[in-house]
């Protein structure tokens, strides 16, 4: 029998599904440290970069509200991430989350979102308000079903009661729930601006 007819042929779409299923099992998640590359954000909602080292280089993959920290090209960073073959036979990196390696980078990254606060006008003396000693109206972005929701309001009674209180209910878990939890926090924050002028 010849040697050809001993190993399986593969279609090339069975073939990348074999990889994945390969790397899901020897390799769900992967650390890996390097330096950021060719850093971009595509329509607001996908983070693409490499991140590479003196000899090599991996593509990277994650959405815009997995990015805990503001990154840029040159900076040391440790990216918990899944590997994955795609469907065009490119292998990268899906990117679960990212964080700053080393002080420098911390530093920097804090000194990236300074500057670009600081750019929006955020700081400006102008801009400051006075707080009010106790909350007179508080909005919370919660799923009420969550344990940390009923702790929240039972605290808040015992500590300021009377405070008036929006609530909305939003998921805090699966793919709609950061899309539910910017919406409302958008919403609650232009009503906020609207009833302080």
């Amino acid at each position: 029998m010849e040697k050809s007819q001993l190993q399986p042929i593969f279609s090339v779409s069975d073939f990348i599904a074999v990889a994945n299923q390969t790397f899901e099992y020897a390799y769900p998640t992967v650390e890996i440290e390097g330096e950021v590359a060719s850093f971009k954000v595509n329509h607001d909602k996908f983070v693409f970069f490499d991140i590479k080292d003196k000899n090599c280089s991996l593509g990277c993959f994650m959405t815009v509200w997995q990015l805990r920290v503001p990154i840029e090209d040159g900076m040391k960073v440790i990216v918990v991430a899944s590997p994955k073959l795609t469907n065009w036979g490119k292998f990268s990196l899906t990117v679960r989350s990212i964080r700053p390696s080393g002080e420098g980078a911390i530093k920097k990254s804090f000194d990236i979102l300074k500057s670009k606060l600081e750019k929006e006008g955020l700081f400006a003396t102008e801009r400051k308000r006075v707080l009010p000693l106790i909350p007179q109206h508080v909005a919370v972005v919660s799923s009420v079903q969550a344990a940390g929701y009923a702790d929240f309001i039972k605290i808040l009674g015992d500590r300021w009661g009377g405070v008036k209180l929006d609530v909305a209910n939003v998921q805090v878990q699966g793919a709609s729930a950061p899309d539910q939890i910017i919406k409302a926090i958008e919403y609650h924050s232009i009503a906020f601006i609207q009833s302080y002028k």
